[in-house]
């Protein structure tokens, strides 16, 4: 079990800190994201075979390998970057933006993709 929620000494809380215990709604938003995104991977296949175009030069490459290299290579990418975002989330991103803030701008975005593909999966 992880001990650390938030900052032990008073230098650090005016200063971006990691830490091993998160709150509900990150876990619960970082979930989200992650079967969002399979999802998405899932809806994208139904819509390639429906005559649909991948946009993403990066995904187009892992398509032309196969199914399985697309979904592993989706899958494996998200999992990075939401591990990546879920250890920094009390930090900024570009010293800017609050991670935490970041994440549920993400599952918006993310959810707006996935009604997307419905609508496209429905014509």
């Amino acid at each position: 079990m992880g001990r650390r929620k938030e900052p032990q000494r008073q230098a650090e809380k005016n200063r971006p800190y990691y830490t091993d215990i998160y709150e509900r709604w990150v876990v619960i938003v970082t979930t989200a994201i992650g079967f969002l995104s399979v999802s998405d991977a899932f809806f994208t296949l139904k819509i390639l075979e429906k005559g649909g175009q991948e946009i993403n030069p990066v995904m187009e490459a892992l398509l032309s390998i196969n199914d399985t290299a697309f979904l592993a290579g989706k899958f494996t990418l998200t999992v990075v970057c939401l591990f990546f975002a879920l250890i920094h989330i009390n930090f900024n991103v570009l010293q800017l933006f609050p991670m935490r803030k970041v994440l549920c701008t993400i599952l918006v975005f993310y959810s707006g993709l996935i009604g997307y593909e419905l609508f496209l999966l429905s014509l």
